[in-house]
């Protein structure tokens, strides 16, 4: 397996921290993405759909040495939180609610979200992950038009 595969589908050996590697791979991409300058909603797009079609490939290469949906593969937590805060105002108080609102749903997976699993290879490991992000962002999205927001 080459090793780049490895690296990006395990987001830079975030997937290989002990016990909650989902949450380590959502808080490290957090952390990337808050540090870089704020990029405008067509830009910060097309990064979100880039990384999904290389977590789409990546987690499928390395679903061949560790099997399906391995814990190890974070790639999916990176576009699903970027999902999440999409379109949504850079601020910590979002950001953060970002990270809790997703790992929630990747946890929770209510309705649909369980039912994107059945896929198979690398948009299996994907697509619950955009889901949950959808479903995060617009329980956010409904926070900020009440006035919730920090």
């Amino acid at each position: 397996m080459n090793k780049i595969y490895f690296v990006l589908a395990t987001w830079f050996g975030s997937g290989l921290l002990p016990k909650m590697p989902g949450t380590w791979g959502t808080i490290f991409t957090f952390l990337i993405f808050w540090f870089l300058p704020e990029f405008s909603a067509l830009v910060f797009v097309l990064i979100i759909l880039v990384l999904f079609f290389i977590g789409v490939f990546s987690s499928q290469q390395v679903e061949i040495t560790h099997g399906h949906d391995a814990q190890i593969i974070v790639i999916d937590e990176t576009v699903g939180y970027l999902i999440s805060v999409v379109f949504l105002p850079k601020t910590l108080f979002v950001w953060l609610a970002g990270v809790v609102f997703f790992r929630c749903f990747d946890v929770w997976k209510p309705f649909p979200i369980r039912k994107m699993e059945r896929f198979k290879g690398g948009f299996g490991v994907m697509l619950d992950d955009v889901l949950a992000g959808v479903y995060a962002n617009l329980v956010l999205q409904a926070f900020l038009n009440h006035g919730l927001h920090g």
